[in-house]
């Protein structure tokens, strides 16, 4: 059972790993004449590799930057609709745009991109089942959450590296990733039947 068990989360890592870095996010931008024009959101938090795609829920609007990161494409959209007009990130900084700036332009909006993702709080226990710290690592993590068994940390071949056996009243655990190579690894955690993973890269 404890094999199955293995096999299995070893399976779920290396697919975690492979939607990962084939997947990035798409972050949705609307544009909107009513209730008040504007897009929404005005600013936009993104990571280098993601997709912005500004859809049009009301009104006649288009997307063109007005200021871009040394090294970034500008753009400039046709009329925007419902399926949307679609731009890549690809590079560190502050992107700024308008609306028909043809005309002297009018909602401006902000995407601000980092380099690498952050966690954020929300995803303490909603979407990985707990919340590690920092990330990207150098020589120590920190793991928060609740009624935790177990934490593994394990490369990406699905084997694993560490474990460490957790009482279940502690709500933060710090381990030492100091004696670990660079690279992109998991940290999975039991809590009860269920396991959680979430990626983690140490530099």
């Amino acid at each position: 059972m404890k094999k199955l068990r293995q096999s299995i989360i070893s399976f779920s890592l290396v697919s975690l790993l492979s939607m990962s870095l084939t997947h990035a996010t798409v972050r949705i931008i609307q544009a909107q004449t009513s209730p008040s024009e504007a897009f929404i959101p005005a600013v936009t938090n993104a990571v280098v590799g993601d997709t912005i795609k500004w859809v049009n829920v009301n009104g006649t609007h288009t997307t063109a930057s007005t200021s871009v990161p040394s090294g970034a494409l500008s753009w400039s959209s046709p009329d925007l609709t419902a399926a949307g007009f679609i731009y890549v990130v690809k590079v560190v900084g502050t992107y700024n745009y308008t609306c028909h700036p043809a005309t002297g332009g009018h909602m401006p909006g902000s995407i601000i991109v980092t380099g690498t993702a952050s966690v954020s709080t929300v995803d303490r226990e909603t979407n990985t089942g707990f919340f590690a710290y920092p990330n990207p690592c150098t020589d120590k993590i920190t793991i928060e959450s609740q009624f935790v068994n177990n934490i593994s940390i394990y490369n990406i071949s699905g084997q694993v590296i560490k474990s460490v056996a957790v009482k279940p009243e502690l709500t933060k655990v710090e381990i030492d990733v100091a004696d670990l190579a660079k690279g992109i690894y998991f940290i999975t955690i039991e809590k009860g039947i269920n396991t959680y993973s979430q990626k983690i890269l140490i530099h």
